[in-house]
């Protein structure tokens, strides 16, 4: 039922929620550093999970996703990554406030 995919889709929902209205962070963006950050992530990110399921390590239910593969992992997966980053910026700034 693709639940891999709506979980994606709720999760980006709750981080730009928390960004722009709950804790007012406004972070989320594209400001250079913002976008270094994120396509530095990325880049690890395709490696070292395309690696660990090429290795057999992890593997996704295709059910459970749209189908889209970057190389070999789902193309949710890559958002998931840069929401769980985008989370925890949000909180370290939230949390480093004066």
């Amino acid at each position: 039922m693709m639940e891999y995919t709506i979980s994606t889709i709720i999760g980006f929902v709750i981080v730009l929620f928390l960004d722009r209205i709950l804790l007012r962070t406004k972070i989320i963006g594209f400001s250079p550093r913002m976008v270094y950050t994120t396509v530095v992530f990325i880049v690890f990110q395709l490696f070292f999970d395309n690696y660990f399921t090429q290795q057999g390590l992890w593997s996704f239910n295709s059910a459970e996703t749209l189908g889209v593969l970057v190389p070999f992992v789902p193309i949710e997966n890559i958002f998931f990554g840069i929401e769980m980053l985008w989370f925890a910026l949000i909180l370290f700034s939230f949390f480093s406030r004066e």
